[in-house]
């Protein structure tokens, strides 16, 4: 389904901010998430029915068990798997949900480099150290749910908000599958 304009940036707008407020504070406040959320089960509804409003749901649902165990392990905060489900009803199930998908994980490998490059050099060097063990072990390190600022001394966490709305808008105004 291709949004009006208006939708678009009244979503835009939503993502923006909840991407700024991520890479300010490293949260995303719930009444945003919950903003945008409503937000596209309206527009769902009002352009699709009760069946695109239930696709939403229901993608929205999809989204959450697929970062559930990623949030569970620590690797993605729960503002970020919220928007994600925020983000996903307004896509549907329509296979821009899986450009939604793809785009944001690239996205977040852009965002987290630039992190890697801006950390410190003894951040990268233990980021580097659990990469290499991760690899070898084949499993993914454990990860201490304390604040990085915490943690490690100039280690820049991710804000992977800002790659959910780069998947979100990637996903509704790229020219994939339409």
């Amino acid at each position: 389904m291709t949004l009006p304009a208006t939708e678009l940036a009244a979503l835009g707008i939503c993502l923006l901010a909840a991407a700024a407020w991520d890479a300010a504070r490293r949260r995303i406040p719930n009444a945003l998430t919950a903003i945008v959320g409503a937000l596209g089960l309206g527009v769902q509804g009002s352009h699709g029915g009760l069946w695109a409003a239930l696709s939403g749901a229901v993608a929205g649902i999809l989204a959450i068990a697929v970062l559930y165990r990623p949030w569970l392990a620590g690797g993605i905060g729960g503002g970020d798997v919220k928007l994600a489900a925020a983000a996903a009803i307004w896509i549907g199930l329509s296979r821009q949900l899986v450009v939604f998908a793809l785009a944001t994980a690239l996205a977040g490998g852009v965002v987290a480099a630039l992190c890697f490059a801006l950390s410190g050099r003894t951040a990268r060097r233990q980021i580097q150290a659990n990469l290499t063990s991760a690899a070898i072990l084949r499993e993914l390190p454990m990860i201490d749910r304390q604040p990085a600022r915490q943690l490690v001394p100039a280690r820049v966490s991710v804000p992977y908000g800002a790659a959910v709305a780069a998947g979100a808008f990637l996903a509704l105004c790229g020219p994939w599958g339409r």
